[in-house]
């Protein structure tokens, strides 16, 4: 029998035998992954890659140890890096450092409950998100664009808005207003580690997780990509901006260009990024949406995201390179 997304589950914990974090790609140990029962796994309808909700039972209404760690999120956001056999009776499998961030000390005594989706399942806006310590994913210029079989539009992503990487959602939803363009936007709040609670990779990313990202996937599947390019806005600890995506030189060139014009002593990059940040992976979520050679990805420093006027020149610089030179 399968649950609803929506739907929590109650759960058991277990520390992840490191001799087995090897065959689920979690060496070394990652504290943002889990390994799930075969029969979690069957009965939650869950895919390995997939992103789950993991947090204690306190959140159902049940007391934790008071040994737990009272700093800890209610709840956080995992990937699931494998499936394992039950055993122990364990449903999940986390790491030290995995069992911390959702404060719990003693799995074996620990309880706790999982949702079979990365987003919360009604709240869709980021004031929602905000106003409850959450995250959320919505749509800028939604339905229509999801559905158009115009495979000419532009689709801007920005999966890691709120106070993940602050600014970010703001750009992306400026950006398809102005371009009249979809954008596919996170946004996430919390506390105090926003980015530690919802973060998750660009390029493990799953649609399973993230609704509105699998209807647009969908809509566009007999198209091979939804989208003939695509922008994603993303935020790092760096000083410069980075400009990658798997467009020509040329026009990563004409975008960080335009961007130096409008903050002259900002320094921007087109050339020579780290593979970590150049966005050209295959398994990129902005590279499953639209073709080859027709990507951008922004990594952009804080200080840039959290002054109003550079956040806003970065707008302006996208839309022009966007609506001009990639009109054609």
């Amino acid at each position: 029998m399968t649950v609803d997304s929506t739907e929590t589950i109650g759960v058991s914990f277990a520390r992840i035998d490191p001799d087995e974090a090897a065959l689920h790609r979690l060496d070394p140990p990652n504290d943002h992954c889990c390994t799930v029962s075969q029969e979690l796994l069957e009965r939650a309808d869950l895919d390995v890659g997939q992103q789950l909700r993991i947090g204690r039972a306190d959140e159902r209404r049940v007391e934790i140890r008071e040994e737990e760690r009272s700093d800890a999120f209610r709840d956080a956001i995992y990937t699931v890096a494998g499936a394992h056999a039950r055993p122990d009776r364990a449903d999940l499998r986390l790491t030290d450092g995995g069992l911390e961030r959702i404060g719990i000390a003693d799995p074996a005594a620990a309880r706790g409950f999982v949702r079979p989706l990365a987003v919360h399942p009604s709240y869709d806006s980021p004031e929602a998100a905000k106003r409850h310590d959450e995250f959320v994913e919505f749509l800028v210029n939604g339905d229509d664009a999801v559905e158009s079989s115009d495979s000419a539009r532009t689709l801007v992503v920005a999966p890691h808005g709120g106070y993940v990487e602050y600014g970010t959602d703001r750009q992306a939803a400026a950006v398809a207003t102005r371009l009249d363009a979809l954008a596919w936007v996170c946004a996430g709040f919390s506390d105090g580690g926003a980015f530690d609670r919802w973060h998750v990779t660009s390029t493990a990313i799953h649609p399973r997780s993230f609704p509105a990202l699998q209807r647009i996937l969908e809509a566009g599947a007999d198209r091979n990509r939804p989208f003939n390019r695509a922008l994603a806005l993303h935020g790092y600890g760096g000083d410069e901006t980075l400009v990658g995506g798997t467009s020509d030189a040329s026009t990563r060139a004409a975008v960080a260009e335009a961007i130096e014009a409008r903050i002259p002593a900002h320094r921007v990059r087109a050339r020579g990024i780290p593979p970590e940040y150049d966005g050209t992976a295959p398994e990129n979520v902005l590279n499953r949406l639209a073709p080859e050679g027709r990507t951008i990805q922004l990594e952009q420093p804080k200080a840039v995201r959290t002054d109003e006027e550079s956040r806003e020149a970065i707008v302006d610089a996208v839309c022009e390179v966007f609506g001009e030179r990639l009109e054609r």
